[in-house]
């Protein structure tokens, strides 16, 4: 007879509440274990890169800086860039920003960039 069994309680009911080295209980790992299985439902999957889709972590950001010429070629396309449909037609780049010392231009190139994505810009950089 073991000294837990004497005490009324058997090996396996002692060795359920007996907290593990790492100091975590039964409880708290289910507790956490719960919350995990709860986590894709909350995480869309376009978040984490699913259906061949580039995640946000993994999608370039960049801003134009002069837009005329080569730089609008390289921002929307053009018959001489080596990019077909621009930096805007790439699924891991996302336009954030546009700068032009015309005004008309930075504007063209706003609303273009604004088309595309569907979204209205915060901001008009300009100095």
């Amino acid at each position: 007879m073991t000294l837990s069994s004497a005490m009324g309680k058997t090996r396996f009911e002692a060795m359920l509440h007996r907290r593990v080295a790492v100091g975590c209980s039964r409880r708290d790992f289910l507790k956490h274990a719960a919350a995990l299985a709860v986590a894709p439902v909350i995480v869309p999957s376009s978040a984490l890169g699913a259906d061949g889709r580039v995640a946000p972590s993994n999608r370039i950001t960049m801003g134009f800086i002069g837009i005329g010429g080569q730089g609008g070629g390289h921002l929307l396309g053009g018959a001489w860039t080596y990019i077909p449909g621009g930096y805007t037609a790439r699924e891991d780049v996302q336009v954030l920003a546009v700068c032009d010392v015309w005004q008309d231009r930075r504007e063209r190139a706003r609303d273009r960039v604004n088309a595309h994505y569907a979204q209205k810009a915060d901001k008009t950089y300009r100095s």
